[in-house]
């Protein structure tokens, strides 16, 4: 009893367990129930009335000790039996199921497809964080992730973000690809400027000596982002910068697009990271490391790559475990199949676990077995879009092939080795080197595609296999004609130009159809062509008009550029213009008010196109106006600029088309809207009369349109409205002063014309009307556009043809057979009179320009009485029809029954349009020449212009032989002759010096024997390039013969101790003796140098009622039959390097003039026999 005067009775008490709550108690009496075993402590205080409290509470110590039932022991013995027989995982699994037999839901959140995964789920990218944590809190620099998509680069910078700003980092962050959609990503720099700005304490504050932003840094976003990162580090302690860049692959279309302030981007940021120490940049990009690596090299020269790799399958199944945190039972085998769906790929795991999740939440269950699982997979797989389907799209042919080929085989296989692959491939028909199949297959390795076990390959990841398989066999992929650019399936080649190739696409993301546009692969390497390309992207997705081709998307993929455009159904205005026979003046006048509008939205945002021409209008099909008009749309910004960067940035270089140009474009001046105007004056001028203000060479024109003032609309075009004239003739006007001030003055014009009743009943011929003289007429059309809207061209290809078609197919057949003959210069009558037949002509000539003025050098048929050859204007109009190459009819239109029509055509040469072919037809039997005989015409003149095309490279190739061959020759001779000089000279010199002795005289044989071989050298060159000789016979004796060719032979024979034998008789033929000499002593020559050294030559001459048969026989080693062959063929020789190699040749070509024959009897180390038989003269 703590308190006197107290009993226990009066007495309040407090107690507490174990350091729990203290609790009162009216009770002495404590009942303590469910202790555990173990050591406790209780506590008791005790307080009187006058609410003294026990300064010391009595302190118990208290033990407790259960013993154990009796069966615990059976019980626990009877679990390690359970665990060694069925595992622990097993008994884990059960003890699972059982506790989720009853249906818990199951959150799907945790699985992100396509967004950035919760930090709890970024598995194996611990090191990554780690890396660049220490160095943006420490030493700062750049990295660079970069890694296909769904590889979790989001996901990492929003979990850096996070670990960085937690420790005091000041973090500033910019997704590009939003900011690519306005076209201007140039902005990322201000966002990053602004966001530093307002995380700055002491510039939020308004602290002295912290300026605000100026409008200069506004219009400069490198200034502004300089300027925040010198006010950061000006403070006394400047805090750790971060600055994260997503989606930066972006960045090398903006530097190639965009303005200058853009084209030293990576310098610039690399600038950045040397001034301030305090900064770490961290820029993701998207790709794979073969297309980085090069489009990216400026950037990994001085930052550090991090490569988002594939998960492991350990990281997976981490991955689900935390994912579903318990809430999924795993049934036999299932988790491992899971695995191997996956194949380690992020973006396939998260895909795969939310339609998992959903499925299982839609049968209620928490179990998941391998048939569930099977399941989602397959309706996966079914699915021939989506995220399977992008990480095929970005495969290139050979990746495709590779994967295709390993997918055909079974699951169960362990994987094939690349010889297998290889002959896999070649068995379908695919020939690949084994290097390239190797560096297609590392590719896919570092991709982690593919799993290499030892010496075999397999496709890493089931699911991805099974979907190719089914989707994309081998024999699909070689048949499939579209290759694939992005998420653009090509299907068809619409048209190239100087910067690219244009294709029918499909976007396989929404399915319409649209114009890719490729960059040609030999202008990939130029930083001048990638802005030119795609500052077309960026200007039409800056302006939207109903007559502009719209910009719907632009990327890289492989390091090509590609543009995607509004698909537009039709044709150019230049092509649509020569199918047209007529125009209405309101056509012409809707379609220019049309364009102009499109002008008018492009210069009120800034922009000059700089290449208006008929090229590059769209003409649509089946979309009309109200008036029925076609709808035209502009294209093809290539060329456009800014109003403050029109001028041409290089000195001596033009851009824009030359007939098109305005003079002060052709000059290299700068440029404003009232350029753009002269161009579209330029369209509506070829409109109207069928022809450009300025024609000839490139040269020519730019003289023109610089110095000479355009010829007046009315004048080449009198049935214009004069309204219309008048406008157009100020369009083109010389100064930009007399010009309209802008398209909006133009448009409204051209509205007012539209709405005078005059125009709408006025038509503007299609043929280009020239002046004509006597009352004639002349009709002009281009030899392209004939032959493209021929109808003859058409019909020869069709099976089934009208009678009229087939019997001028037949006339063309025939005048083909004539050019086919041989050298047109000699068929060249037969085939002018099969097309004097053809065209029904009474007269046909054929016109040649020499020194620039036509001459006629052949003719054929009557002369034209109304068409005199010596008429200057006739000449005019033939050198027109040459130069601009259109066929011609010229008609006279007066009451003369003598009055004809002319018909004239070029002839197309490589060496230029040099021959016109003209044909007539005049007197009472008067038949226009209509657009049939036109057809006809230009067919012929096509004929014959390949057969004289065809001459002329054959003349130029006869002459490069000729040429080769005396230059062969020549080395040869040169060669061959050095020997017999060299012998002489040194002979001459002793004979000089006097120091011969008695063997002067024979000195002097071995001299002229080295002349006389030097002569048969010289006699056999002659014979090779005089050609064919007469034969001279005369009466010899056999005898003779023999002696003389045993004194030409024997010489060559003696030094090598060749012996030489002669066999034959005194008779007496009638032969050329001296060629019969000179094949004798050319076998014989061959003979003894076959030889070398030792052996014998034997020499048979016989003669017979037959003729005269010449023997020459050696003992030698032989000829090979592969050489035989070639032993009468001009500079083929078996001896030393250098040599003429015509001897044998000439002997062939002497027994042929002579009418005879010459075999060859050869066996290998048996000798070698030449025989030759001359017929009796």
């Amino acid at each position: 009893v703590p308190f006197r005067g107290d009993t226990p009775g009066q007495l309040t008490y407090h107690y507490r367990l174990d350091d729990a709550p203290w609790q009162k108690t009216n009770d002495r009496r404590l009942r303590l129930e469910g202790l555990p075993d173990g050591r406790h402590r209780l506590e008791v205080r005790a307080s009187d009335g006058r609410l003294n409290v026990d300064p010391t509470p009595a302190l118990l110590c208290l033990v407790v000790d259960t013993p154990l039932p009796a069966w615990l022991p059976w019980l626990a013995g009877l679990l390690l039996a359970l665990v060694g027989v069925a595992g622990r995982r097993r008994l884990y699994r059960l003890a699972q199921r059982i506790r989720l037999r009853k249906f818990h839901p199951i959150d799907p959140m945790p699985f992100f497809p396509g967004r950035p995964a919760p930090a709890e789920l970024l598995l194996g990218r611990d090191e990554h964080l780690e890396k660049i944590r220490e160095m943006t809190c420490a030493s700062g620099g750049a990295v660079v992730v970069w890694g296909p998509d769904g590889s979790g680069k989001r996901s990492l910078l929003r979990q850096l973000r996070t670990s960085i700003a937690s420790e005091g980092c000041l973090v500033a962050q910019v997704d590009l690809a939003l900011l690519a959609v306005s076209g201007r990503i140039g902005n990322a720099l201000r966002v990053l400027a602004q966001q530093l700005a307002e995380g700055n304490p002491q510039r939020a504050s308004g602290e002295p000596g912290q300026r605000p932003g100026t409008e200069e840094d506004d219009d400069d976003p490198y200034r502004r982002l300089d300027l925040e990162l010198q006010r950061l580090g000006a403070q006394q302690q400047p805090p750790r910068v971060a600055l994260l860049l997503s989606s930066a692959e972006l960045l090398s279309l903006s530097a190639a697009a965009e303005n200058e302030t853009l084209r030293d981007l990576f310098s610039y940021l690399r600038a950045l990271l040397e001034r301030h120490d305090f900064l770490t940049m961290v820029l993701s990009l998207r790709g794979r490391w073969f297309d980085l690596a090069t489009r990216f090299q400026p950037l990994f020269s001085f930052a550090t790559p991090v490569t988002m790799n594939r998960l492991t399958d350990e990281q997976v199944s981490q991955l689900f475990d935390r994912a579903l945190a318990g809430r999924v039972a795993w049934t036999g085998g299932t988790r491992r199949l899971l695995v191997d769906y996956v194949g380690g790929h992020p973006a396939v795991a998260h895909l795969l676990g939310e339609r998992l999740v959903s499925e299982l939440n839609r049968q209620g269950t928490n179990i998941c077995t391998g048939r569930l699982l099977k399941q989602v997979a397959a309706t996966l797989v079914e699915q021939e879009q989506g995220s399977l389907s992008e990480v095929w799209q970005e495969r290139t042919r050979q990746e495709r092939l590779a994967l295709a080929a390993l997918a055909s085989g079974s699951a169960a296989a362990p994987g094939v080795s690349e010889k297998q692959l290889l002959e896999a491939l070649a068995e379908s028909g695919i020939r690949l080197l084994p290097e390239e199949l190797r560096r297609t297959l590392l590719a896919l390795e570092r991709d982690g595609a593919l799993v290499r076990r030892e010496d075999l390959l397999a496709i890493r990841g089931e699911l991805q296999r099974t979907w190719i398989a089914q989707h994309h066999p081998v024999a699909q992929v070689i048949e499939e004609g579209h290759e694939y650019v992005g998420h653009y399936q090509l299907q068809e080649r619409l048209g190239a130009g100087g910067m690219g190739v244009v294709f029918r696409a499909r976007d396989l993301a929404s399915g319409r159809l649209v114009a890719l546009k490729l960059m040609r692969p030999e202008l990939g390497e130029s930083e001048r062509s990638r802005k030119r390309f795609l500052r077309e992207a960026q200007v039409g997705r800056r302006v939207d008009h109903p007559a502009l081709v719209r910009i719907l998307d632009y990327g890289e993929q492989g390091g090509r550029l590609y543009l995607a455009m509004e698909y537009c159904q039709g044709q150019t205005l230049e092509r649509w213009r020569r199918q047209q026979t007529s125009l209405a003046a309101s056509t012409i006048i809707s379609m220019g008010r049309d364009l102009a509008a499109a002008l008018e939205a492009l210069h009120g945002a800034g922009i000059l196109h700089r290449d208006i021409k008929s090229e590059n209008v769209m003409v649509l099909e089946g979309d009309v106006t109200r008036g029925g008009v076609p709808r035209v749309k502009l294209m093809d910004f290539g060329l456009a600029a800014v109003a403050e960067e029109s001028r041409v940035t290089r000195a001596g270089t033009l851009l824009g088309t030359v007939a098109f140009m305005s003079p002060e474009q052709a000059r290299g001046d700068r440029l404003d809207e009232r350029a753009d105007l002269y161009s579209l004056g330029v369209v509506l001028y070829e409109l109207c009369c069928g022809q450009t203000p300025f024609r000839g060479d490139d040269t020519a024109v730019l003289h023109d349109i610089i110095y000479r003032a355009a010829p007046a609309l009315a004048e080449r075009a009198p049935w214009v409205p004069p309204g219309l004239a008048a406008l157009v003739d100020g369009m083109i006007a010389k100064s930009p002063d007399q010009r309209p001030a802008s398209a909006s003055v133009v448009t409204n014009r051209l509205e007012q014309l539209l709405g005078e009743d005059d125009v709408e009943h006025q038509l503007v011929p299609a043929a280009d009307a020239r002046p004509a003289s006597r009352g004639s007429r002349v009709l002009s059309r281009t030899i392209e556009a004939v032959g493209a809207e021929s109808r003859l061209v058409a019909a020869l290809a069709e099976t089934r043809r009208s009678e009229q078609e087939t019997s001028s197919s037949i006339l063309l057949l025939q005048v083909a057979a004539h050019v086919a003959r041989g050298p047109l210069e000699i068929h060249i009558d037969d085939a002018l009179q099969t097309v004097q037949a053809t065209l029904m002509a009474d007269s046909l000539m054929l016109w040649l320009a020499r020194d620039g003025h036509l001459q006629m050098v052949h003719h054929c048929g009557e002369t034209a009485p109304r068409f005199d050859t010596a008429d200057e204007w006739l000449r005019e109009q033939l050198n027109h029809c040459r130069r601009e190459r259109t066929a011609l009819i010229i008609m006279n239109d007066t009451d003369d029954r003598d009055s004809g029509t002319l018909l004239a055509c070029p002839l197309l040469s490589g060496n230029g349009d040099q021959r016109v072919l003209v044909a007539t037809r005049s007197g009472p039997r008067f038949a226009p020449f209509g657009e049939r005989e036109r057809e006809l015409a230009v067919a012929c003149a096509h004929l014959l212009g390949m057969g004289f095309e065809r001459d002329r490279l054959n003349r130029q190739l006869l002459e490069k032989e000729r040429l080769a061959v005396a230059g062969e020759m020549l080395a040869g001779v040169a060669h061959d002759l050095r020997g017999p000089i060299t012998v002489i000279s040194g002979y001459v010199e002793l004979v000089g010096e006097g120091t011969l002795g008695t063997d002067r005289q024979q000195y002097l044989d071995i001299i002229g024997r080295q002349v006389e071989q030097m002569n048969q050298m010289i006699a056999n060159l002659m014979t090779f390039v005089r050609g064919e000789q007469a034969t001279v016979y005369q009466e010899v004796s056999l005898g003779e013969l023999l002696d003389d060719l045993r004194q030409k032979v024997e010489p060559l024979c003696q030094p090598r101790g060749i012996e030489l034998r002669l066999q034959g008789d005194g008779q007496t033929i009638s032969t050329d003796a001296s060629k019969l000499l000179r094949i004798g002593y050319n076998l014989g020559k061959n003979a003894a140098e076959a030889l070398g050294r030792n052996g014998t030559v034997t020499i048979r001459l016989q003669a017979s009622k037959e003729g005269l048969r010449l023997e020459v026989e050696d003992n030698g080693p032989g000829i090979p039959p592969e050489e035989q062959q070639h032993l009468f063929e001009p500079f083929f020789t078996r001896r030393k390097r250098g040599g003429t190699g015509i001897g044998l040749f000439v002997v062939k070509r002497l027994v042929e003039e002579m009418g005879g024959s010459i075999e060859i009897d050869s066996q290998p180390q048996r000798g070698s026999c030449f025989r030759v038989h001359l017929p009796p003269a």
